[in-house]
């Protein structure tokens, strides 16, 4: 699964949900906002403050997501995994 992230206004839930997810499927995120005038363009956007850098990597490696740097990396990344096999599921 691929995502277009501009920000996250419930950090809790999102963490929560992206758990059980990436229990059952590989997701890949690219994150706009990344410097200063997307940061800016995704807030009037979205209404949500794109926040810290270092605080999306870790908090979205917590949660099991594979963050893309680039669109390229981002389909690169796709084909990847969907050439791989689902993993074992715990429940």
């Amino acid at each position: 699964m691929s995502a277009y992230l501009e920000g996250i206004a419930n950090g809790a839930e999102f963490m929560q949900v992206a758990r059980q997810v990436t229990r059952r499927k590989p997701v890949v995120t690219i994150k706009s906002g990344t410097t200063s005038a997307g940061s800016r363009a995704a807030s009037s956007h979205t209404g949500t403050l794109a926040g810290s850098e270092k605080a999306y990597d870790a908090a979205l490696k917590q949660v099991g997501i594979v963050r893309a740097g680039s669109v390229q990396d981002l389909f690169d990344y796709a084909q990847a995994f969907a050439r791989q096999p689902l993993p074992e599921s715990d429940a």
